[in-house]
């Protein structure tokens, strides 16, 4: 049976492209017709422009160094863990806390966001049972943002803006679909976009919202573009400078084997790293994007991550190295040395896409 016919059709009003599909007429009656829309290609640099997006610098002459940047990944609702670990910082490293950087990726933002208001302006035990007792399909849009806006508006203080300040920023992006989308930057490919500047507790609630947008088929509208969505689309988490030391807070594992999300140059050990290992990828799917199958037992198990993040948290003994430590120790190569990242290291550019293999 010969290929399809492709006809592509472009509004002379607007430029959209479709293109029709029509098979072979059969003795059945008229042909099929399938259309399929093409969306025009994002210009990176304008669609920058307009959401105003600029990467926070964390090194400057005269100003205090940050002692870690905390990025949280995107994880769904398995951001309970995220939120476990986030309740440890809080209660047992507040120095660390108050010394980091906060930045957060997908629903990762939940609990950089409430790290940075601090424990008198959100409560994180209260955000963790909202999230398990308002429970819904992610690709819901509809249904997610309705519970996201009352949840910021029940939670979220209306001076969040001054006191996230100078300590937050949260990842955003545009479909990976969209034939601009590998016209990016390398870093903006893998690790999104960054907003750290807000002009008033309404910005911040539309950032959250359309920083946590999965569905490709709705996306948000924020600032001056129509098609923001979650920062995320080729790595789990974002990263700042990476000069300054990262702590990686993963609630969600990531595709099987993890081959295709393990974008992070921890290179020469000088980043940590805590993941969420204590379900199966199967399991960990379900609770991530799918909670309402299975009914309580899946909110029994997002609590029982949230006890796990906060275990994990507990037991991990790296969240601050001596920086000498890492100026000894990035002479030797470690089990993720290859010659890829030295060769990028010694003759790369000044750019972050030259310095560092991505």
């Amino acid at each position: 049976m010969p290929c399809p016919r492709r006809v592509v059709y472009t509004c002379s009003r607007c430029g959209t492209k479709t293109r029709l599909r029509a098979r072979q007429v059969t003795s059945a009656g008229a042909p099929p017709v399938v259309e399929e829309k093409i969306m025009p290609p994002t210009d990176p640099r304008e669609w920058a422009r307009k959401v105003r997006a600029k990467t926070p610098q964390l090194l400057e002459v005269g100003k205090p160094v940050p002692k870690a940047v905390l990025s949280f990944g995107g994880c769904g609702f398995l951001v309970t863990y995220a939120l476990g670990v986030a309740l440890y910082l809080q209660q047992e490293k507040k120095e660390l806390l108050a010394n980091s950087f906060l930045l957060g990726a997908g629903s990762g933002v939940l609990p950089a966001v409430a790290l940075a208001c601090g424990p008198r302006a959100v409560n994180l035990e209260r955000l963790r049972d909202f999230i398990v007792n308002n429970r819904f399909l992610v690709t819901d849009e509809e249904k997610r943002i309705e519970t996201m806006a009352a949840g910021i508006n029940q939670l979220l203080p209306k001076n969040a803006v001054d006191l996230v300040k100078g300590r937050l920023a949260l990842t955003i992006g545009f479909s990976n679909k969209d034939p601009g989308y590998m016209t990016q930057a390398k870093e903006n490919i893998y690790f999104g976009h960054h907003i750290a500047e807000w002009s008033d507790f309404d910005d911040l609630a539309q950032n959250i919202i359309a920083a946590t947008a999965p569905n490709t088929q709705k996306p948000c509208v924020f600032r001056g573009a129509d098609n923001v969505l979650r920062g995320t689309m080729m790595s789990l988490s974002s990263e700042l400078d990476q000069y300054c030391r990262h702590v990686y807070i993963h609630g969600y594992a990531g595709y099987l084997y993890n081959k295709n999300q393990a974008r992070h140059n921890i290179m020469f050990g000088r980043h940590g790293y805590i993941g969420n290992t204590h379900f199966s990828f199967p399991k960990q799917v379900l609770m991530a994007f799918a909670p309402l199958v299975g009914g309580d037992v899946r909110r029994d198990e997002l609590l029982e991550a949230y006890d796990v993040g906060y275990n994990d948290a507990r037991r991990y003994e790296r969240w601050e190295e001596d920086p000498y430590y890492f100026a000894k120790a990035d002479r030797s190569p470690s089990d993720d040395f290859n010659f890829r990242n030295l060769r990028a290291n010694l003759f790369g550019g000044r750019r972050a896409s030259e310095r560092f293999e991505l």
